[in-house]
Formats: structure tokens, sequence, C-alpha cells
């Protein structure tokens, strides 16, 4: 509830007991942000995650109105925050970020995270891109295995998609 000011086209009940996106998408902020839960499959689903093992809250990072992601100086000036983060992951066209972090920190410690990633995120975005700056996948290959390009797997595949990347 914390973020959700910045949510560009948030929820509504469209009647009791069921919720959808509706609405218009609000890109008047320079960086909108969506929030969801992530369970593991060995985790009982609650509707409050806080501090329980086996739930990430997804945050989910757009900048808009045709605005880039600078992720090389972004991931450098957040570097103190990355041994919380379970995985950070970046997106080809450069325009979003997505990260993960283990509910089990609780509520303050993930506030505090994202607050301070999301003012350094609105830092490092502008209307152009860097024309010498290496690619999204070029920048993930450079740091360790949290940070994915938009090229693995684990950046683009979910649960509810009908394929392995294990050949099972």
């Amino acid at each position: 509830m914390h973020f959700i000011a910045l949510d560009p086209l948030p929820w509504g009940e469209i009647e009791p007991g069921k919720w959808a996106r509706i609405g218009h998408v609000d890109k008047s902020p320079v960086v909108g942000m969506t929030v969801e839960v992530l369970t593991r499959p060995w985790a009982a689903r609650t509707n409050q995650p806080e501090c329980k093992p086996g739930h990430l809250y997804n945050f989910a990072l757009m900048a808009h109105d045709g605005r880039k992601f600078d992720y090389g100086r972004l991931l450098e000036t957040t570097r103190r925050l990355h041994p919380k983060v379970v995985h950070i992951c970046l997106d080809n066209f450069e325009d979003s970020l997505r990260l993960t972090i283990p509910a089990v920190l609780g509520s303050a410690a993930i506030i505090a995270i994202v607050e301070e990633l999301l003012e350094r995120a609105r830092t490092h975005v502008s209307r152009s891109r860097n024309p010498v700056a290496p690619d999204a996948d070029s920048i993930a290959s450079e740091w360790p295995e949290y940070v994915l390009g938009p090229k693995d797997p684990l950046s683009f595949l979910g649960p509810d998609m009908p394929c392995s990347f294990f050949s099972v």
C-alpha cells in the first residue's frame, strides 16, 4: 500500500470481490511502479506476506514518456542495496527495471530499500540514450548473478507460461 500512488494503472473493484486494472495509464510521473507478491511453490499463499518465508515482493519500475534508464549508473549508485535484493532484471528497451526482494526483510526495510532505489532511478533516467552505452545484456554480464539481462530466462519466464527451460 505504501507505493500504490506510483501505480500508473491501479486496481479497482469492478464488482464485490472482483478486482481489475481499470482506467487510463497515468504517465505524468517520471517513473511509475507496480508491486506484486511472488509465492514460492512450497509456501502457503497469503494476503499478508510480510516477514513470511517463501514470498518475494516484485517491484517493476517503468520510465514514462519515452524515457530510458541509465542502467550502468543506476546499478553503480545502488550497489550498497544489492545484498538485500534477490534479482535485478534489466529490459531490452531500457525503460523498465524489475527487482525482487524477500518478504522476510519486513516492510520497513523493504520500503527503505525501494525508496532509495526509486530516488536513484528518477535521477538516472533521461529522454535519450547514451549512444556508446553497452546494451542491457552486456551490462548484466559485468555484474554478479543477481543482475539479469533481458536474454536470461529468469527475467521473462513466469509460472503461467506453458514451457520449460530445463527440457522436462
